[in-house]
């Protein structure tokens, strides 16, 4: 890793450890959940679409 990227990564983490503020991290760990959801979703999408093939359910 560059030098310069890690003191930002450096930077961002003692911010984090130090300034512990509960209410961001959880409005920062919801929306991360979401958009990752919506991704995988995406993907899924996409790789039907990619095989030609459909879904269906096995019950």
């Amino acid at each position: 890793m560059p030098k310069n990227a890690f003191l930002v990564v450096e930077t961002t983490l003692e911010d984090i450890i130090k300034n512990q503020n509960g209410g961001l991290l959880s409005f920062g760990f919801l929306f991360a959940a979401y958009f990752a959801t919506n991704g995988m979703a995406s993907l899924m999408n996409a790789f039907n679409k990619a095989s030609l093939m459909t879904e269906k359910d096995l019950g």
